[in-house]
């Protein structure tokens, strides 16, 4: 099982709607974000109501085969907590 700590964010899209719909910004190199495609479907309640704010998410990266993207690592979660920000 992995780690991930980010913001997560629902409503987003892909080529032919080849989007699980759900991804994480995770931070990167320097100040820049990395977006993560996230599998929210054992957590989906509580991926509704968490939309937007800063979690930790454990599970495991799986690899969905799309026809136009072609194959795409995806982090698969299985629990989630939230993270609170210093001075918030």
């Amino acid at each position: 099982m992995q780690r991930l700590t980010g913001t997560l964010r629902s409503g987003l899209m892909g080529i032919g709607g080849e989007h699980t719909g759900w991804a994480m910004l995770v931070p990167g190199e320097g100040s820049r974000e990395k977006q993560v495609e996230v599998d929210v479907s054992k957590v989906a309640a509580m991926a509704r109501a968490m939309d937007g704010k800063s979690v930790t998410a454990e599970g495991t990266y799986v690899e969905k085969r799309y026809v136009e993207r072609g194959p795409t690592r995806i982090f698969q979660i299985e629990r989630f907590w939230t993270c609170f920000e210093p001075g918030t």
